[in-house]
């Protein structure tokens, strides 16, 4: 969560630039996408409990080597782009194995809620980390200008990097805390058997062949078009370039929007929507997120963005917990990770483009008609798919 605060603000604080920001965030998501079928294949070859213990291993050192650069006053531009690269090629293995790996736990009828309490546990850690992160960098800069510390950018890029530095432990803490984890055994493919491309395939053929499935990979699509760029860069360009405002503002946005994400997870996992067509539930929600973006561009003071931006957050942990538990009921748990990876990988493919096009809007015309055009266009999308829906042929 540190480093969710820290990493929009390095790169505005070394270029002073939205679409620099747009750009970085846009190389960033890049491999996360093009490794995600890898990663989702790997995950169900060796097991979701191997990749999700080596990948928080991966993130700590990672995470370390940066903040040490950073702290020895070298970080520059390109060294921040390497740095989201890898550490978006870890995500990429990352994500499957988190979703694979609850029904290695639970039993099928538990699975919503403890969808619901694993992403409320981490959306309460987002809640805590970003307005902690925010305010304790703005103390600590404060303290600077006040004459505490010695005056100087060096001093600002200091304390970023004590920042990265605790948020590398966080990672090691993770780790050690996963190797306590019991899993169901599940037999695995030989490995002189084992084909990646094969695998892969296989993953392919069962979405196409399942009908829902493959009509809801299009959705995706344009869902991730249309969202992925405000969600990457959206409330940093928010509180620094709309309101002119500093980083405790940035935490605020991010934290805001955490707690409404609780709230609409607590819902999902306690709800009982059997009855309910997943598709209706899905578009209908869909909808009313479209209408919390359009509500967050049209504010023009910091709390009533505080305000929307709980409510942009409760759907979105809503649609979150549905989504998942329906994947998860629906694939054989041996495939999970695999389908997992599929879905995800279509979702976010135009992810680096919506990002790049989001930051441009957002440098010319301001980000909040950027939210506003984002939000109209996923209202519209999402109505006319839940119309489609409730009125077949």
């Amino acid at each position: 969560a540190f480093s969710l605060v820290a990493i929009p603000w390095l790169v505005i604080h070394l270029t002073d630039s939205t679409f620099v920001l747009g750009v970085v965030v846009a190389v960033a998501a890049i491999p996360r996408v093009l490794f995600l079928l890898i990663g989702g294949t790997i995950t169900d070859r060796f097991s979701p409990y191997l990749v999700l213990t080596t990948t928080k291993l991966g993130y700590g050192c990672l995470t370390a080597g940066l903040a040490l650069i950073i702290l020895s006053g070298n970080v520059q531009v390109w060294i921040v782009v390497v740095f989201s690269v890898i550490s978006s090629t870890i995500a990429a293995f990352s994500l499957p194995s988190q979703i694979a790996i609850l029904p290695q736990i639970v039993r099928k009828d538990e699975l919503q809620i403890a969808n619901s309490i694993t992403n409320v546990l981490t959306q309460g850690l987002m809640l805590i980390g970003p307005a902690g992160a925010g305010l304790t960098l703005a103390f600590l800069l404060e303290s600077n200008n006040n004459g505490l510390f010695l005056s100087s950018e060096s001093q600002e890029l200091q304390v970023m990097g004590k920042a990265f530095l605790l948020d590398s432990a966080t990672f090691f803490i993770a780790f050690a805390l996963i190797l306590r984890v019991s899993t169901k055994t599940q037999e695995r493919t030989r490995e002189d058997d084992f084909n990646l491309f094969d695998s892969i395939k296989s993953s392919m053929s069962f979405v196409t062949s399942d009908r829902q499935l493959f009509g809801l990979l299009g959705f995706f699509m344009v869902v991730g078009f249309i969202t992925d760029g405000p969600s990457s860069i959206g409330l940093p360009s928010l509180a620094f370039e709309e309101f002119r405002s500093s980083v405790d503002v940035y935490g605020l946005f991010a934290s805001c929007h955490s707690a409404g994400a609780i709230a609409g997870m607590v819902l999902a996992g306690f709800s009982r929507t059997e009855k309910l067509s997943f598709e209706i539930q899905l578009f209908s929600l869909a909808i009313l997120w479209g209408l919390t973006f359009i509500l967050v561009g049209s504010m023009t003071t910091i709390s009533f963005v505080l305000i929307a931006l709980v409510f942009m957050g409760t759907i979105d942990g809503i649609l979150q917990i549905l989504f998942i538990t329906w994947l998860q009921n629906r694939t054989p748990i041996e495939m999970l990770g695999r389908v997992t990876s599929v879905m995800f990988f279509f979702g976010q493919i135009l992810s680096p483009l919506s990002i790049l096009l989001t930051g441009a809007v957002a440098d010319y015309l301001g980000t909040s008609i950027m939210y506003m055009l984002c939000g109209t266009l996923l209202t519209s999308a999402s109505l006319f798919k839940l119309i489609k829906t409730l009125t077949p042929n």
